[in-house]
């Protein structure tokens, strides 16, 4: 049974405020470095939707990597501090690798970088009303 078939609206959920991208009569960019004199750090507008977010594990077999382009899997960790670079390097970087290669029959895969995002208590919102 796919996507199609499963009834979305009878799962948990949570509801949550998304930002989308509000309609500007131009194409929307933000830079990733200082931008130059005048110019604003993004020209894109956030446009906040309540949305429902359901909660899709009761269901995660009925997904498929090929029918839906994603799927949901249990993968358990030994990482103990996600924040620790070295650690999500020495551990979570092979056993990512190694399940991927299995999951996915790939004779190879390459894991290039992790980004780690998080609020500073206290710090300042340094976005500039960015995305």
């Amino acid at each position: 049974m796919g996507l199609q078939e499963t009834k979305i609206e009878s799962l948990p959920f949570v509801t949550a405020e998304l930002n989308y991208l509000a309609p500007i009569p131009t194409k929307p960019r933000t830079y990733a470095f200082d931008p130059p004199p005048g110019e604003p750090k993004s020209t894109a507008l956030a446009e906040p939707h309540q949305v429902p977010i359901f909660d899709a594990r009761l269901i995660a077999q009925n997904f498929s990597l090929d029918r839906e382009g994603f799927a949901l899997v249990r993968h358990p960790t030994r990482v103990k501090d996600f924040f620790d670079d070295e650690e999500v390097r020495a551990v979570y970087y092979p056993a990512v690798e190694a399940f991927l290669r299995a999951t996915l029959q790939a004779d190879r895969v390459v894991i290039f970088d992790h980004t780690v995002r998080k609020r500073v208590e206290g710090a300042a919102d340094i976005r500039g009303g960015g995305p």
